[in-house]
Protein backbone atom coordinates (compact mmCIF):
# COMPACT_ATOMS: atom_id res chain seq x y z
CA UNK A 1 0.00 0.00 0.00
CA UNK A 2 1.33 3.47 -1.15
CA UNK A 3 0.85 6.10 1.10
CA UNK A 4 2.22 8.04 4.67
CA UNK A 5 1.08 7.98 8.29
CA UNK A 6 2.19 10.96 10.37
CA UNK A 7 2.90 10.11 13.97
CA UNK A 8 2.98 12.76 16.89
CA UNK A 9 3.73 12.35 19.87
CA UNK A 10 3.27 15.26 22.24
CA UNK A 11 3.82 15.62 25.59
CA UNK A 12 5.23 17.76 29.39
CA UNK A 13 9.19 18.84 27.28
CA UNK A 14 8.27 18.37 23.69
CA UNK A 15 6.07 17.17 20.73
CA UNK A 16 7.99 14.69 18.45
CA UNK A 17 6.41 13.80 15.02
CA UNK A 18 7.91 11.35 12.36
CA UNK A 19 6.22 10.66 8.87
CA UNK A 20 6.63 7.34 7.82
CA UNK A 21 5.74 5.20 4.47
CA UNK A 22 3.16 2.00 5.19
CA UNK A 23 5.70 -0.32 6.12
CA UNK A 24 6.73 1.80 8.71
CA UNK A 25 9.95 3.31 7.95
CA UNK A 26 10.98 6.88 8.71
CA UNK A 27 10.74 9.09 6.18
CA UNK A 28 11.12 12.45 8.41
CA UNK A 29 11.08 13.54 12.08
CA UNK A 30 10.46 16.92 13.46
CA UNK A 31 10.48 18.86 17.12
CA UNK A 32 8.76 21.18 18.60
CA UNK A 33 7.70 22.66 21.61
CA UNK A 34 5.84 21.10 24.69
CA UNK A 35 2.34 19.60 24.33
CA UNK A 36 0.23 19.48 27.44
CA UNK A 37 -3.90 20.41 27.11
CA UNK A 38 -4.03 20.60 31.23
CA UNK A 39 -1.24 23.18 30.96
CA UNK A 40 -1.31 25.31 27.82
CA UNK A 41 -4.05 24.62 25.35
CA UNK A 42 -3.52 27.20 23.11
CA UNK A 43 0.34 26.68 22.34
CA UNK A 44 -0.33 22.84 22.62
CA UNK A 45 -2.04 23.05 19.64
CA UNK A 46 0.18 25.51 18.06
CA UNK A 47 3.54 22.84 18.82
CA UNK A 48 0.96 20.27 17.21
CA UNK A 49 0.46 22.15 14.23
CA UNK A 50 3.73 23.56 13.72
CA UNK A 51 5.40 19.69 13.62
CA UNK A 52 2.27 18.40 11.30
CA UNK A 53 3.08 21.36 9.03
CA UNK A 54 6.94 20.68 9.06
CA UNK A 55 6.19 16.83 8.09
CA UNK A 56 4.05 17.80 4.99
CA UNK A 57 6.10 20.94 3.31
CA UNK A 58 7.51 18.15 0.80
CA UNK A 59 4.87 15.70 0.68
CA UNK A 60 1.12 15.69 -1.21
CA UNK A 61 -1.43 15.52 1.88
CA UNK A 62 -3.65 13.30 -0.14
CA UNK A 63 -0.93 11.14 0.02
CA UNK A 64 -1.56 10.67 3.75
CA UNK A 65 -3.47 7.84 4.95
CA UNK A 66 -3.85 8.88 8.83
CA UNK A 67 -2.33 11.16 11.61
CA UNK A 68 -2.60 9.89 14.63
CA UNK A 69 -1.83 12.45 17.12
CA UNK A 70 -1.04 10.98 20.94
CA UNK A 71 -0.48 14.02 23.15
CA UNK A 72 -0.74 14.58 27.25
CA UNK A 73 -4.06 15.96 28.90
CA UNK A 74 -6.14 15.06 25.87
CA UNK A 75 -9.06 12.91 27.89
CA UNK A 76 -9.61 16.26 29.75
CA UNK A 77 -9.71 18.41 27.00
CA UNK A 78 -13.60 19.46 26.79
CA UNK A 79 -13.03 20.72 22.62
CA UNK A 80 -11.93 17.24 20.94
CA UNK A 81 -13.84 17.35 18.29
CA UNK A 82 -13.17 21.12 17.11
CA UNK A 83 -9.57 20.25 17.58
CA UNK A 84 -9.95 17.26 15.34
CA UNK A 85 -12.29 19.15 12.61
CA UNK A 86 -9.48 22.04 12.48
CA UNK A 87 -6.90 19.15 11.50
CA UNK A 88 -9.17 16.81 9.24
CA UNK A 89 -10.15 20.44 7.71
CA UNK A 90 -6.42 21.32 6.88
CA UNK A 91 -4.70 18.18 5.97
CA UNK A 92 -7.82 16.20 4.44
CA UNK A 93 -7.25 12.75 5.81
CA UNK A 94 -7.96 10.27 8.57
CA UNK A 95 -7.65 11.86 11.75
CA UNK A 96 -7.25 10.10 15.00
CA UNK A 97 -6.13 11.90 18.87
CA UNK A 98 -5.14 9.79 21.52
CA UNK A 99 -3.44 10.18 25.30
CA UNK A 100 0.07 10.01 24.69
CA UNK A 101 0.61 7.20 26.81
CA UNK A 102 -1.60 5.53 24.52
CA UNK A 103 1.26 6.40 22.18
CA UNK A 104 3.82 4.75 24.39
CA UNK A 105 2.03 1.63 25.05
CA UNK A 106 1.40 0.63 21.36
CA UNK A 107 5.57 1.51 21.32
CA UNK A 108 5.93 -1.66 23.23
CA UNK A 109 2.91 -3.44 22.40
CA UNK A 110 3.51 -3.05 18.58
CA UNK A 111 1.54 -5.61 16.81
CA UNK A 112 2.67 -8.92 18.62
CA UNK A 113 2.54 -9.16 22.16
CA UNK A 114 -1.07 -9.75 23.92
CA UNK A 115 -0.14 -8.39 27.50
CA UNK A 116 1.31 -5.38 28.16
CA UNK A 117 2.17 -2.49 30.65
CA UNK A 118 3.26 0.51 29.53
CA UNK A 119 5.08 2.63 33.23
CA UNK A 120 5.92 6.05 32.11
CA UNK A 121 7.46 8.40 34.43
CA UNK A 122 8.40 11.88 33.15
CA UNK A 123 7.07 15.20 34.17
CA UNK A 124 4.29 13.31 35.04
CA UNK A 125 3.53 9.57 35.25
CA UNK A 126 0.76 6.95 34.27
CA UNK A 127 0.28 3.27 34.10
CA UNK A 128 -1.23 2.18 31.18
CA UNK A 129 -2.38 -1.85 30.38
CA UNK A 130 -3.27 -3.75 27.52
CA UNK A 131 -4.78 -7.40 28.67
CA UNK A 132 -7.77 -8.73 27.00
CA UNK A 133 -7.64 -6.90 24.23
CA UNK A 134 -8.83 -3.74 26.67
CA UNK A 135 -7.21 -0.75 28.01
CA UNK A 136 -6.55 0.10 31.26
CA UNK A 137 -5.50 3.42 32.70
CA UNK A 138 -3.65 3.39 36.43
CA UNK A 139 -2.62 6.32 37.59
CA UNK A 140 -1.99 9.82 35.89
CA UNK A 141 -4.29 11.88 37.70
CA UNK A 142 -2.23 14.75 36.87
CA UNK A 143 -0.40 17.28 39.56
CA UNK A 144 -3.65 18.25 41.61
CA UNK A 145 -4.58 14.58 42.19
CA UNK A 146 -1.05 12.84 42.78
CA UNK A 147 1.16 12.22 39.59
CA UNK A 148 3.12 9.65 42.11
CA UNK A 149 6.17 8.33 40.45
CA UNK A 150 7.25 11.41 38.52
CA UNK A 151 9.47 14.48 38.67
CA UNK A 152 7.11 17.05 39.76
CA UNK A 153 5.69 14.57 42.10
CA UNK A 154 8.71 14.43 44.23
CA UNK A 155 9.80 17.73 44.45
CA UNK A 156 6.21 19.12 45.34
CA UNK A 157 7.13 16.34 47.95
CA UNK A 158 10.31 17.43 49.17
CA UNK A 159 9.02 21.26 48.94
CA UNK A 160 6.36 20.19 51.31
CA UNK A 161 8.64 18.28 53.91
CA UNK A 162 10.57 22.05 53.61
CA UNK A 163 7.90 23.85 55.11
CA UNK A 164 6.75 21.06 57.80
CA UNK A 165 10.93 21.13 58.73
CA UNK A 166 10.15 24.76 59.72
CA UNK A 167 6.34 24.70 61.12
CA UNK A 168 7.32 21.86 62.82
CA UNK A 169 10.49 23.15 64.09
CA UNK A 170 13.07 20.27 63.33
CA UNK A 171 16.43 20.05 62.18
CA UNK A 172 16.80 22.18 58.69
CA UNK A 173 18.78 19.79 56.81
CA UNK A 174 21.46 20.46 54.45
CA UNK A 175 19.52 19.78 50.93
CA UNK A 176 16.36 22.44 52.36
CA UNK A 177 19.71 25.03 52.63
CA UNK A 178 20.51 23.85 49.14
CA UNK A 179 17.14 24.23 47.66
CA UNK A 180 15.77 27.31 49.41
CA UNK A 181 19.10 28.94 48.08
CA UNK A 182 18.48 27.17 44.35
CA UNK A 183 14.92 28.81 43.67
CA UNK A 184 16.18 32.17 46.03
CA UNK A 185 14.06 32.16 48.34
CA UNK A 186 14.63 34.00 51.58
CA UNK A 187 12.43 31.80 53.99
CA UNK A 188 10.59 29.11 53.36
CA UNK A 189 7.03 30.86 53.05
CA UNK A 190 8.50 32.01 49.55
CA UNK A 191 7.67 28.51 48.61
CA UNK A 192 4.44 29.04 48.15
CA UNK A 193 5.17 32.45 45.34
CA UNK A 194 7.58 29.74 43.76
CA UNK A 195 4.92 27.16 43.32
CA UNK A 196 2.31 29.02 42.17
CA UNK A 197 4.25 31.45 39.96
CA UNK A 198 5.74 28.79 37.46
CA UNK A 199 4.61 25.83 35.40
CA UNK A 200 4.53 22.20 36.37
CA UNK A 201 7.77 21.96 34.19
CA UNK A 202 9.62 24.51 35.82
CA UNK A 203 9.38 23.18 39.32
CA UNK A 204 10.17 19.63 37.95
CA UNK A 205 13.31 20.52 36.46
CA UNK A 206 14.23 21.00 40.33
CA UNK A 207 14.53 17.14 40.61
CA UNK A 208 17.83 17.25 38.40
CA UNK A 209 19.23 19.74 41.18
CA UNK A 210 17.86 17.32 44.16
CA UNK A 211 19.82 14.54 41.69
CA UNK A 212 22.85 15.70 42.39
CA UNK A 213 22.79 15.37 46.11
CA UNK A 214 21.41 11.74 45.67
CA UNK A 215 24.20 11.12 43.67
CA UNK A 216 26.49 12.35 46.74
CA UNK A 217 25.26 10.49 48.92
CA UNK A 218 22.71 12.48 50.60
CA UNK A 219 20.11 10.08 52.02
CA UNK A 220 17.77 12.43 52.58
CA UNK A 221 17.44 12.92 48.78
CA UNK A 222 18.40 9.10 48.06
CA UNK A 223 14.64 8.40 49.75
CA UNK A 224 12.94 10.61 47.89
CA UNK A 225 14.13 9.29 44.55
CA UNK A 226 13.50 5.02 46.27
CA UNK A 227 10.22 6.50 47.21
CA UNK A 228 9.09 7.61 43.44
CA UNK A 229 10.13 4.06 42.00
CA UNK A 230 8.20 2.35 44.79
CA UNK A 231 5.13 4.42 43.65
CA UNK A 232 5.89 3.21 40.34
CA UNK A 233 6.00 -0.40 41.59
CA UNK A 234 2.74 -0.35 43.30
CA UNK A 235 1.12 1.29 40.50
CA UNK A 236 2.84 -1.71 38.17
CA UNK A 237 1.28 -4.52 40.29
CA UNK A 238 -1.88 -3.14 40.22
CA UNK A 239 -1.82 -2.94 36.44
CA UNK A 240 -0.31 -6.40 36.90
CA UNK A 241 -3.37 -8.07 38.81
CA UNK A 242 -5.97 -7.34 35.21
CA UNK A 243 -3.34 -9.79 33.43
CA UNK A 244 -3.70 -13.43 33.05
CA UNK A 245 -1.17 -14.78 35.68
CA UNK A 246 -0.41 -17.84 33.67
CA UNK A 247 0.98 -15.48 30.73
CA UNK A 248 4.16 -13.33 30.79
CA UNK A 249 3.85 -9.59 30.51
CA UNK A 250 6.21 -7.55 28.79
CA UNK A 251 6.54 -3.98 30.50
CA UNK A 252 7.54 -0.85 28.92
CA UNK A 253 9.85 2.09 30.89
CA UNK A 254 9.42 5.01 29.58
CA UNK A 255 10.27 8.89 30.41
CA UNK A 256 13.17 10.94 31.19
CA UNK A 257 12.47 11.02 35.20
CA UNK A 258 11.70 7.01 35.00
CA UNK A 259 14.95 5.81 33.15
CA UNK A 260 17.72 8.98 34.10
CA UNK A 261 16.92 9.65 37.44
CA UNK A 262 18.78 8.15 40.07
CA UNK A 263 17.47 4.83 42.33
CA UNK A 264 14.02 5.51 39.96
CA UNK A 265 14.02 2.47 37.86
CA UNK A 266 16.41 0.21 39.79
CA UNK A 267 13.62 0.52 43.06
CA UNK A 268 10.90 -0.51 40.53
CA UNK A 269 12.55 -3.73 38.94
CA UNK A 270 13.63 -4.37 42.72
CA UNK A 271 10.48 -4.04 43.55
CA UNK A 272 8.45 -6.58 41.18
CA UNK A 273 11.09 -8.54 41.29
CA UNK A 274 10.27 -9.12 45.32
CA UNK A 275 6.30 -9.36 43.84
CA UNK A 276 7.05 -12.60 42.59
CA UNK A 277 5.80 -12.13 38.99
CA UNK A 278 5.95 -12.78 35.70
CA UNK A 279 7.49 -10.76 33.68
CA UNK A 280 9.94 -9.50 31.07
CA UNK A 281 11.04 -5.96 30.98
CA UNK A 282 11.35 -3.95 27.51
CA UNK A 283 15.12 -2.59 27.48
CA UNK A 284 14.59 -1.85 23.63
CA UNK A 285 13.54 2.01 24.25
CA UNK A 286 12.26 3.00 21.33
CA UNK A 287 10.87 5.81 20.53
CA UNK A 288 7.30 6.48 21.83
CA UNK A 289 6.43 7.57 18.77
CA UNK A 290 6.76 4.69 17.02
CA UNK A 291 3.89 3.87 18.68
CA UNK A 292 1.34 6.68 16.96
CA UNK A 293 2.87 4.11 13.69
CA UNK A 294 1.03 1.15 14.99
CA UNK A 295 -1.78 2.68 16.79
CA UNK A 296 -2.82 4.34 12.97
CA UNK A 297 -2.37 0.78 11.48
CA UNK A 298 -4.55 -0.75 14.04
CA UNK A 299 -7.07 1.74 13.14
CA UNK A 300 -7.35 1.41 9.53
CA UNK A 301 -7.35 -2.25 9.13
CA UNK A 302 -10.37 -2.08 11.33
CA UNK A 303 -11.74 0.22 9.29
CA UNK A 304 -11.01 -2.31 6.05
CA UNK A 305 -12.55 -5.13 8.11
CA UNK A 306 -15.74 -2.72 9.18
CA UNK A 307 -16.11 -2.11 5.14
Amino acid sequence: MNGYIIGIDSGGTKTKGVLFDMAGNQIKDTYSGFGNFNVDPTMTKKHIFDALDDLTEEIDVSELKCILIGVAGYSNYPDKDKFIADISKKYQTEIKVVTDALVALYSVKQDKYKQVIMVLGGTGSAIIAYANDKIHFIGGYGPLLGDEGSSYHLVIEELKHIIKQFEEKKKITDLTKALLDKIEAKNYTDIKAFVYNNTKNKIAELSQFIALYALKGNSEAIDLFVKEGEFLAKQTYNAYRLMNPNLEVRIGVRGGFLLNAPYVLETLVKSLDQMNIKYTIDDSLSDPVIGAYYLAMEYLKEEVNNG
